[in-house]
């Protein structure tokens, strides 16, 4: 197991993809009998933070990360073997191939309402399985769990799916979150969510899952948090004030308004569809980024580009003042420029994109 291995598992962790404990089962996984020595590793930075009053969904993110780059390994730099590898780990492991039986499936239905004003709060997570949410016309939700499991019959498949999640709703918040009492579990338990909410209100989203693409269709309020560590991220038709897309092993898409955008994966493409301006920052380690701004008349942008294996694309801005133009070969590595009256535009958007291997293509 590579030093750039454990470092992702390490970032997993501190982005809250995966709990601690969640991280030394999937050590030992990969390199059984060898995960004592990063425990130790994980339980320090984290100890470190919650030393310091420290948030564990935020700033102790910001402890392990230091640590990572005094280590002199940056995540952005992770190749796309590296996260690869982690992702079929994580199949393997949580899709149950070293279990026999067959495969279970339940559904449930949850229903209620919200009180008419406010802004909704929605929050989900699993160790295992898809999160979707998405608008409806209907005045209330409807929280749909979707529980999967491979076992010898249906009363030993219902008997370990018993209390896999805990749900609460109380006026405008409503969380559900299963429960991670078998650890990593081989026998494939998968317990995802599909959620509809009212269309006529704003909700603030945080959607989080260990292994399972995470989806939210329709959606606007003042924050958004997506990320899982082993599929893809989609937000469509969304509006946010503020969004942070994350993913290990997978591909990032938005399509929307975003005021502040951040989205970042290790392994995969990542494509914006953006209307008017913002502040917004794209990353890559193994993939293609692809920006496509359908601007306002009266914005200006600045772009800041890099790409250190691949081109650099940039279409439509033709009156740019550029700062830095660097070109390798015939593909250009890094590019800065802005819009002729930048300064005192009325609206100013800025985008920055890194990709460690890919292009770079930027469209207004």
């Amino acid at each position: 197991m590579s030093k750039e291995e454990k470092m992702l598992v390490l970032q997993m962790v501190a982005d809250g993809q995966i709990t601690p404990e969640q991280g030394v089962e999937l050590l030992n996984a990969l390199e059984p009998g060898k995960a004592h020595g990063l425990s130790y590793g994980i339980s320090q930075g984290i100890s470190e933070g919650l030393s310091r009053g420290l948030s564990f969904e935020t700033d102790i993110g910001d402890v392990v990360r230091q640590k990572v780059e005094e280590a002199s390994v940056r995540v952005e730099d992770i190749a796309g073997g590296v996260a690869g590898n982690i992702g079929k780990v994580l199949s393997q492991i949580f899709g149950g191939t070293s279990f026999g039986g067959s495969r279970f499936e339940f559904t449930e239905e949850i229903r209620g309402e919200f009180p008419e004003d406010g802004e909704l709060e929605v929050g989900v997570w699993t160790s295992n399985g898809r999160i979707h949410v998405e608008t409806w016309d209907e005045p209330g939700y409807l929280l749909t769990v979707i529980k999967k499991i491979r076992a010898q019959d249906e009363d030993e498949a219902r008997q370990v799916l018993e209390n896999c999640y805990e749900f609460s709703q109380e006026r405008l918040s409503l969380k559900v979150k299963a429960t991670d009492k078998h650890g990593l579990d081989f026998r494939g338990l998968s317990v995802g969510f599909s959620l509809k909410v009212p269309a006529s209100r704003k909700a603030s989203l945080t959607l989080k899952s260990a292994n399972g693409r995470v989806t939210a269709d329709k959606l606007n309020g003042s924050s958004c948090l997506m990320g899982t560590a082993n599929g893809r991220v989609v937000a469509s038709g969304c509006g946010f004030d503020k969004v942070r897309l994350s993913t290990a092993n997978g591909r990032i898409e938005y399509e929307g308004t975003a005021g502040e955008l951040d989205a970042s994966t290790a392994n995969g493409s990542v494509n914006a569809e953006l209307k008017g301006a913002g502040d917004w920052r794209f990353s890559s380690a193994n993939g293609r980024i692809s920006i496509n701004v359908s601007k306002d008349a009266n914005a200006a942008y600045e772009l800041d580009l890099s790409a250190r294996a691949g081109g650099i694309t940039v279409e439509g801005m033709d009156d740019a003042e550029v700062a830095e133009d660097v070109a390798v070969g015939r593909h250009r590595r890094r590019y800065k420029a802005r819009s002729r009256g930048f300064e005192n535009a009325g609206v100013k958007g800025r985008i920055r994109a890194t990709t460690g291997n890919g292009r770079i293509r930027v469209l207004f």
